[in-house]
């Protein structure tokens, strides 16, 4: 779910279109979720993760647990590393 949501708010300036062409104002639902909402959730959903790893007793499932860390922390350090990707689309396109 996750996932799901991280790729629909990155498609929302593709699909509604980016500063004078875009057709629907869709500024403040990208910047409340992908700046506030997004974050906060990955933060509280890895922490959560690797406390509900720590209870687990066998390491099958505790190796499931923790592969499921891959989406929030990889949406942290990505938004760390570049927080607009859509931009580049931009000006490469």
């Amino acid at each position: 779910m996750t996932a799901g949501v991280i790729v629909a708010v990155e498609l929302l300036p593709v699909l509604l279109g980016a500063g004078a062409d875009a057709r629907v104002d869709w500024s403040f639902t990208y910047v409340s979720l992908r700046f506030i909402l997004l974050p906060a959730w990955s933060l509280l959903l890895s922490v959560g993760l690797l406390v509900g790893s720590i209870r687990l007793s066998s390491w099958r499932e505790r190796a499931l647990t923790l592969s499921a860390l891959a989406v929030p922390v990889g949406f942290l350090v990505a938004s760390t590393l570049n927080p607009l990707p859509w931009l580049l689309l931009r000006a490469v396109g």
